[in-house]
């Protein structure tokens, strides 16, 4: 055994020395955020340093708490900076997005057993590089010139060209000759330098002659963190749609994405793509009237891949290739669009994609009918059809009209074309393709009945309130059989589709707080909605009705519920409980917001649908992250806490006593 330990401890101690001699880039990255002239700001950031340095000393003999003091670490370096953060919350996502990378990639346990002990002395001396190269950014480029600052670059940029003078000479005779001119430069650049930001600026060389010639860092704590994360799910889940989310702001954040030419703001860029890639729908610019249509060209492609899953699309592109995927990737997939049978999954997927794109054309050839007879270009009108179909499919809520569909409400067409295919979206192809069996009375899957079971409950009861609260108030100036298809289609899009064609601000009080609630479950499993989801009400549901008959199990559909299951219901609910309140903590904290606005607003981003009676219009630059993250969370956060709970094996060698505690 003591063998096998051997190379998975030579794996922890070179990420441990390789994360020792990081230690100076986190104060040094630190002075890269803003200052606010804070007394606090130099102890916690000098505190934040010695923590991660001991974080990282531990590492190899408690991984667990040596990775929790780190984590900590990075987040006291970005909270020093709390108070100037509040101006910029640009620089807040951007610092607490490499928080999350660095957690994600670096403090995962090395996967090394059986492999040959690696030598930690490579790492350590490119992670001194990268150290010298962080001081170089704040001192040199960034002008900050303060003593801490200086110090710390100079001596980091000293043990750099050290290291790279002694590991140089075990080089070979051509690299060994490159790396003595490059020193032999910086010697030289030396002699012209100026003051102490000159002689960082001339150890430059130095410093890239480490990172080009020294070799040996293969299968060191880089190549194993990026591993820990390819080879996780919850973790490749997570990556993926930041990835995705960042390539999107950058993109959108382009000249050319606008109407005018002129760039809109990052946090504005940043805010549309994430709302894109989560399929949410919310938005602080006016798409049609702001983008150009390249800009809606990306978000359109944002929204397809958001809908369907970056991992939906990894799939089918290795597929294609004829490779294979690995057991954990298969059963990513395979939970991310309710396969249950790994050996089903190619064929399950084609099914999807197909599914996917024939209602999306369907839909976008009736929509582009139904616009054309109203008079709009023929063009025109196939563009627009085309969008908004995807968008209602992947429940996103974008449309190219500034008033969403208020426009079409008198167009009983256009709603109902929309309801079915948001309807079909949200159920999930799989259940969708499952009707005809269920018709037929052919045995189907019981996800598949209850899901199929509570949309239909929601869909029902949710059109008879919706139209009975709101027959004169917010439908009063329609048509009575109007009134009727917008209260079916508000029915259908407030789940999480995020269209409106009414004006959701003139709504009764009563109305809105039905709304939350059944904003709050969202669509099924497997589907392109967000929310708990239905089959996670329905299981609590089922619950309660079981308590309150003295039962201590659950059937449904002639099948008994595992109680494991009863218990990922439970915690899934608990965390979207919790994270509404956290987030409706942050906005009545941070913005000047009704009670009711900041309620339904922070409901409609977790559970990613997209609409809102104001509150979005109301939010300033730090509003605007915190739903960034709100959408986010609420997108990846269901599948990924399923995946890892899913992962967790209980122990059943030994059991403690029970005891009854009262409860209600």
């Amino acid at each position: 055994m003591a063998s096998q330990d051997h190379p998975a401890r030579a794996h922890r101690l070179a990420r441990s020395y390789a994360l020792l001699a990081g230690t100076p880039a986190v104060f040094l990255l630190g002075g890269a955020l803003p200052a606010g002239d804070e007394p606090f700001e130099l102890p916690v950031r000098v505190g934040a340093a010695c923590l991660f340095a001991l974080g990282a000393w531990i590492l190899p003999t408690r991984w667990t708490r040596g990775a929790a003091l780190i984590t900590f670490a990075l987040l006291a370096t970005v909270g020093a900076h709390a108070l100037a953060l509040r101006t910029r919350p640009d620089l807040v996502v951007f610092a607490l997005a490499a928080v999350v990378t660095v957690m994600l990639t670096t403090l995962t346990a090395p996967t090394g057993i059986g492999r040959k002990p690696p030598d930690w002395r490579p790492p350590v001396v490119h992670t001194l590089a990268l150290s010298s190269l962080a001081g170089w950014f704040v001192v040199v480029a960034l002008e900050r010139h303060a003593w801490p600052e200086l110090g710390v670059a100079l001596a980091t940029t000293l043990a750099a060209c050290v290291g790279t003078v002694v590991w140089i000479q075990r080089e070979r005779r051509k690299r060994r000759f490159v790396g003595v001119a490059l020193l032999a430069l910086s010697g030289v650049l030396l002699g012209f330098a100026q003051g102490l930001p000159g002689l960082l600026s001339a150890a430059l060389p130095a410093s890239l002659a480490t990172l080009a010639l020294v070799r040996g860092n293969e299968g060191s704590w880089v190549r194993e963190a990026a591993a820990s994360v390819l080879e996780h799910p919850p973790r490749m889940l997570v990556v993926t749609f930041l990835v995705l989310c960042v390539g999107g702001a950058l993109l959108l954040s382009l000249p050319v994405a606008t109407e005018d030419g002129e760039a809109i703001g990052l946090v504005d860029a940043a805010f549309t793509a994430v709302s894109a890639v989560c399929v949410t729908g919310l938005a602080t610019v006016d798409t049609p009237t702001t983008f150009s249509a390249f800009g809606e060209g990306v978000l359109l492609l944002l929204i397809q891949i958001g809908g369907l899953g970056i991992m939906t699309f990894y799939t089918a592109a290795l597929a294609a290739l004829g490779q294979r995927l690995s057991l954990r990737h298969e059963s990513t997939i395979a939970a991310s669009i309710n396969v249950r049978e790994r050996q089903q999954l190619l064929r399950t997927l084609a099914q999807l994609i197909g599914f996917t794109f024939v209602v999306e054309i369907v839909g976008g050839a009736l929509l582009t009918l139904a616009f054309a007879m109203r008079g709009e270009p023929i063009l025109s009108a196939l563009w627009r059809g085309l969008f908004t179909s995807i968008s209602a499919f992947c429940n996103a809520g974008f449309a190219l009209q500034s008033d969403s569909l208020v426009g079409y409400q008198d167009d009983a067409l256009v709603l109902h074309v929309i309801a079915v295919v948001i309807v079909l979206g949200g159920l999930s192809p799989a259940a969708a393709l499952a009707l005809p069996s269920l018709v037929r009375r052919r045995p189907v899957a019981l996800q598949i009945k209850l899901g199929l079971a509570t949309s239909v409950a929601l869909l029902l009861v949710g059109f008879v309130l919706y139209g009975f609260l709101e027959w004169d108030a917010s439908l009063a100036k329609l048509a009575p059989l109007d009134r009727v298809h917008n209260a079916w289609f508000q029915s259908v899009t407030l789940r999480t589709a995020g269209f409106n064609s009414v004006d959701l601000a003139t709504t009764r009080p009563a109305t809105q707080t039905m709304m939350i609630a059944w904003m709050f479950v969202g669509g099924s499993p497997g589907g392109t909605a967000g929310g708990a989801k239905t089959t996670t009400a329905a299981l609590l549901v089922l619950m309660v009705v079981a308590a309150m008959r003295g039962r201590t199990y659950i059937d449904v559909f002639g099948r008994r519920i595992p109680h494991a299951t009863v218990y990922r219901a439970a915690a899934v609910f608990t965390v979207g409980v919790l994270s509404a309140i956290g987030l409706l903590a942050g906005l009545q904290l941070t913005q000047s917001m009704d009670l009711g606005v900041a309620v339904f607003e922070a409901v409609s981003a977790l559970a990613t649908v997209g609409l809102s009676i104001g509150g979005t219009a109301q939010l300033d630059e730090v509003g605007k992250v915190l739903i960034m993250f709100a959408m986010f969370a609420g997108r990846v956060g269901p599948l990924t806490l399923f995946l890892f709970l899913s992962e967790q094996k209980g122990d059943e060698l030994w059991k403690h006593p029970e005891e009854e505690v009262d409860v209600g």
